[in-house]
């Protein structure tokens, strides 16, 4: 009884598997179910994502059968006289319970998203260091963070995990594919890229529906990134195929599921995959004007408007659409208002900002995008790229910002992402040198160097430094492009006369600013 709402109904399907006589008749069961939508028959697993409920069902009547065969007691019951004229009940606890067996699935994979958060976080900064600092983020915040412990049968529990390893993966892979070209060749690693990216995403849109979602803004922020130049047209297309390979696989396991089918992120991937492979060779060619890029974005649009509106008409997720509309229009209709009267589809709320600010969350991300932005957008001479898997994430978490901003139950991919982000603040290499700095120079050595180092040499060692990130003033952007002269291809004596000019004793320079592929 306390599995209410959609957590009841899922749990009934896990319920139908661990009783039935065998494991097929249960399925039998789901895939011809007449109970759900009395009377009509409808096939239970392709209309919702209840995977999940099939595996644990399968694997309790494996574990139950295993205990009993060895003779391992796995459950404690007694009987509860309730009174008041009530019938007394048996109360159970233990893993061989089917209710706490399902429990303990959900807790491993909520324990799954924190090692996953830490594993991202140790990615995205390099360090150890910041992982740590993602998955305290993300305890102190855990309330902000998921529903799990309120709502442990609703699909985000299972799917949400996978989820994360699906965007860390892609990370990873853009992070190592940073220096290729459009027309560079596939290789064995680049083959094995593509399959992580279609099992990872594969797992994902199984186990829930609004995975899909994920995926399409994921799609979207790929190819800001492709037009900005920061991912090339091979890297983009190995993710992608990866992604249809997925939605493919899914729709074979959930019997041809029509929500999937004719989603916007099926649209969005045919129209991406086709207009790259067919259409952006041939106008890169014909180009003058150096805006392929830009024209295959559009032809993009177009496509997926095209196939959303003519091909794919199925309205199973015209309720979405028409739940944005009410947040902007003063549409209204039966479905949005039923949607709408919960506060989890209100706008987010004040009081989730104010939590988020009080453990000193959002200032710390805000002031990472703010480094961010003043490195992308402030520096006259672009000689400091962000690497192309933080661009991703940044935009990915402007996503999930609107997406929690307009739908507050969405909260639960911001927050996390947020987590992640502040990882960033830790760097094992910044943390390095600080410590060198403080061990083998006197107080009074002056330092030059990148922008958001010298900062950090000021806060943490109280060193003189000669340059800073606030570039509003007209004699610091001088000052600032005659250090940046050092990661030029000027000679070694002009550069060191310059420097002196400037009292400099020591510079910092960055190897990925010397080394890194150009764009």
């Amino acid at each position: 009884m306390t599995f209410r709402s959609e957590m009841g109904m899922y749990y009934s399907y896990y319920k139908t598997i661990v009783e039935a006589p065998s494991f097929l008749d249960g399925v039998n069961e789901i895939t011809n179910n007449n109970l759900t939508e009395y009377p009509s028959v409808i096939n239970a697993l392709e209309r919702f994502n209840l995977m999940p409920e099939i595996i644990l069902g399968g694997s309790f009547r494996i574990f139950d059968r295993a205990f009993k065969a060895l003779g391992i007691v796995g459950k404690q019951c007694w009987r509860v006289d309730r009174g008041q004229g009530l019938d007394p009940v048996d109360s159970c606890e233990g893993i061989q319970q089917p209710e706490y067996f399902y429990l303990e699935a959900v807790w491993f994979c909520a324990g799954i998203t924190a090692s996953v958060i830490f594993l991202y976080g140790v990615f995205l900064s390099d360090s150890v260091l910041g992982g740590i600092i993602a998955v305290m983020c993300f305890f102190f915040n855990h309330g902000e963070c998921t529903r799990v412990q309120w709502t442990p049968p609703l699909r985000e529990s299972f799917a949400y995990p996978f989820c994360l390893l699906q965007m860390l993966c892609v990370s990873v892979f853009i992070g190592h594919n940073q220096g290729t070209i459009d027309d560079t060749l596939p290789s064995a690693r680049h083959k094995f890229q593509v399959v992580a990216v279609a099992i990872t995403s594969c797992i994902c849109l199984t186990l829930w529906q609004f995975s899909q979602f994920v995926l399409a803004t994921q799609v979207i922020a790929f190819l800001m990134m492709f037009v900005c130049g920061f991912i090339s047209r091979f890297s983009i297309l190995l993710i992608l195929t990866g992604q249809a390979c997925a939605v493919a696989i899914t729709l074979l396991i959930m019997f041809g599921n029509e929500l999937l089918l004719s989603s916007l992120l099926t649209c969005l991937l045919l129209s991406s995959i086709l207009t790259l492979f067919f259409f952006y060779p041939i106008i890169r060619v014909c180009d003058r004007f150096q805006v392929h890029k830009f024209l295959s974005v559009l032809v993009i649009a177009l496509g997926t408007i095209v196939l959303k509106t003519r091909a794919f008409t199925s309205n199973h997720d015209a309720h979405i659409l028409n739940i944005l509309k009410s947040k902007f229009l003063s549409f209204r209709d039966f479905h949005t208002l039923l949607y709408t009267c919960s506060a989890e589809f209100d706008f987010l709320g004040r009081e989730t900002v104010r939590k988020l600010t009080i453990t000193w969350l959002l200032p710390a991300v805000l002031g990472i995008f703010l480094i961010l932005f003043i490195r992308c957008c402030l520096i006259e001479d672009k000689i400091s790229p962000i690497d192309s898997q933080i661009v991703y994430n940044a935009l990915q978490f402007g996503a999930f910002a609107i997406m929690a901003v307009l739908i507050m139950r969405l909260k639960l991919f911001f927050t996390p992402h947020l987590c992640i982000i502040a990882s960033l603040i830790a760097s094992e290499k910044v943390e390095e040198l600080l410590v060198w700095i403080n061990n083998n120079t006197p107080s009074t050595a002056v330092f030059a160097g990148p922008m958001p180092v010298t900062a950090a040499i000021l806060l943490s060692t109280r060193r003189p430094i000669v340059n800073h990130p606030h570039y509003e003033d007209a004699l610091l952007r001088e000052r600032t492009k005659k250090v940046y002269s050092a990661f030029s291809r000027k000679p070694p004596e002009e550069i060191y006369e310059t420097l002196s000019s400037l009292y400099v004793n020591y510079l910092v320079l960055s190897d990925n600013w010397c080394f890194s592929h150009g764009r």
